[in-house]
């Protein structure tokens, strides 16, 4: 899992997965025609495309990492501490991890876990194919939760990212934090962990 002792508190992070279920393999068959626009050097081969993104924010009141995701779940956007999440990724089926410091209101996270209305109900893959032809989050009125990547760059009070790939926020993809931390950091400055 990621070493949290490696990350600045004064800091949020953006981290993405790269998945291997069935959902996560559509995501990255649909995702790799996104690639050769998105890097410029260290494009990734299909199967390492991040397939879901997550946010980490110190919390000085509760003294703990606080992990902020959306999810295709009915709950939609979620919160927990560093334990609570490395007890649920333990169920999941990624295979690796990276973080790497991104700006983000925590304020913003916050208001959308407090008033995110969730996606209801409805098939994982039908709303992994809404995420990827940018029909979900809020331009998807019978699945109004946002999705993972939308999430964060709604969160993104500068929209360095939406800027840099000249994107809206619901067609941001996790494939775009995945391009960014690239193409701004470099792989050698990311920091990984697995599962």
């Amino acid at each position: 899992m990621i070493d949290i002792t490696k990350l600045d508190q004064t800091k949020t992070y953006v981290g993405y997965e790269v998945g291997s279920n069935k959902v996560a393999k559509k995501i990255q068959s649909f995702c790799k025609r996104d690639i050769e626009k998105l890097f410029s050097h260290g494009k990734p081969k299909e199967n390492d495309i991040a397939t879901h993104v997550f946010s980490f924010a110190w919390d000085k009141d509760e003294n703990k990492w606080i992990i902020y995701e959306s999810h295709f779940i009915n709950d939609g956007v979620r919160k927990s501490d560093y334990d609570t999440w490395i007890q649920l990724q333990k169920r999941d089926s990624a295979k690796q991890y990276f973080v790497f410091p991104f700006e983000l209101s925590v304020a913003a996270l916050d208001f959308y876990e407090k008033y995110n209305p969730g996606y209801g109900s409805g098939h994982i893959e039908d709303l992994s194919i809404g995420e990827i032809y940018q029909m979900g989050g809020l331009n998807w009125p019978e699945y109004p939760g946002v999705t993972s990547s939308e999430y964060l760059a709604l969160c993104d009070m500068d929209y360095k990212l939406c800027n840099k790939f000249g994107t809206l926020p619901q067609e941001v993809k996790p494939v775009h934090f995945q391009a960014y931390g690239y193409e701004v950091l470099g792989k050698a400055n990311l920091i990984y962990g697995n599962n």
